[in-house]
This record gives C-alpha cells, sequence and structure tokens, in this order.
C-alpha cells in the first residue's frame, strides 16, 4: 500500500523481505508501527532517492528495519527521535507533529522489544527488533 504514496514523491521503495517470520502480539499495533516506520522514511527521504526496507530474522530476534538518504545526525539527535513533539530539523513543517516514534517506540515496548535509529554513510536507518514467536 506504500508504493503509489511513494512514487507520487517521487521515491523508490526497495522492500526485502525474509519468509517464514513470525512474532507474538497485536497484527494491528505491529502494522501501525511497520506504517509508522515507512512514513518517517518516507517524509525524510529526498526526492528521487530510495529507501530500503527489510525484514530480517537474527539469532531469536526479527529485524524489521527502514533506512532513508539523510544528512548525519549525532547519537545524541538519533535518541532524541524518540521524544514526544521532538523535530530533527525545525525548519521542516507539515510533516506530522512528531509523535509516531514514541508511538512506535511504545508498541515496540510492550511487545518486548527495543527500537533505534543509526546515522552513517549517508542514511538513517529506524530498525525494531522483536523476539520471535
Amino acid at each position: 500500500p506504500f508504493e503509489p504514496l511513494y512514487f507520487e514523491r517521487g521515491l523508490t521503495l526497495d522492500s526485502r523481505i525474509e519468509g517464514g517470520i513470525r512474532v507474538s502480539g497485536s497484527p494491528r499495533h505491529l502494522r501501525q508501527v511497520l506504517s509508522i516506520l515507512l512514513d518517517n522514511a518516507m517524509k525524510y527521504a529526498p526526492e528521487g532517492s530510495t529507501v530500503e526496507g527489510s525484514l530480517t530474522r537474527q539469532g531469536s530476534s526479527a529485524l524489521l528495519t527502514a533506512a532513508n538518504p539523510a544528512p548525519p545526525m549525532s547519537r545524541e539527535e538519533c535518541q532524541s527521535l524518540f521524544r514526544r513533539f521532538y523535530r530533527s530539523d525545525p525548519a521542516r513543517s507539515g510533516g506530522g507533529y512528531g509523535l509516531g516514534l514514541p508511538i512506535a517506540r511504545g508498541i515496540v515496548t510492550d511487545h518486548g522489544g527495543k527500537i533505534w535509529a543509526d546515522s552513517r554513510d549517508g542514511s538513517v536507518t529506524l530498525t525494531v527488533q522483536l523476539p520471535l514467536k
């Protein structure tokens, strides 16, 4: 359902999904986390770029990632992304209220998982780690 939205914004969504991954929890809430990650990546990716999404298995965990090209962010900025009302770039408006990632963090925590952001090599990656079923 995200591909048309990405196309309209001049973006490409490149996804890699490993089969057979199952986690316990609320399908509605876990879909909401996925939606928040992909929406966030779409908002901050420059026009003409590619957002990379993946769902992979790592040991006893499932890793869900969304990565988009972005200027470098400090470790503190990456951690601040999950604070309510935080905006990494105050000049950008119309992108929401700064609540999506804190909501995602709450859902992920309630499901026994972790969520974090990394900035390296010209890209910001949001990662969700959830225990496998």
